[in-house]
């Protein structure tokens, strides 16, 4: 149930979908790119500390997994772009990338 509810705003709509529509098009697919590189080092860095913090118990890591997707929930609510029905041409116009 916790991966149906927090799917919808997990990091993975971070730098996926979201930084999609919040770089230019011709800057998009670097931006994917650069996402990518910065959440998988960022998960090889986490992936240091995993073991030792599930050596204090499960309970603990299950709690600031949960943590992290309450937080990303927020950030997404919150900073994410509302752009829920505009065509292409016009999130660029909102976003002043228009030519």
């Amino acid at each position: 149930m916790a991966i149906g509810i927090g799917g919808g705003f997990g990091a993975q709509h971070f730098f996926q979908i979201w930084s999609g529509e919040l770089f230019p098009t011709k800057l998009r697919s670097t931006a994917q790119g650069l996402m990518f590189a910065v959440v998988r080092i960022g998960l090889g860095f986490w992936s240091f500390f995993v073991p030792i913090i599930t050596a204090t118990g499960f309970q603990t890591l299950a709690y600031i997994l949960t943590a992290f997707i309450v937080i990303s929930g927020v950030i997404g609510v919150v900073w994410g772009p509302k752009t829920e029905g505009l065509t292409l041409e016009e999130i660029e116009q909102e976003q002043g990338w228009a030519t």
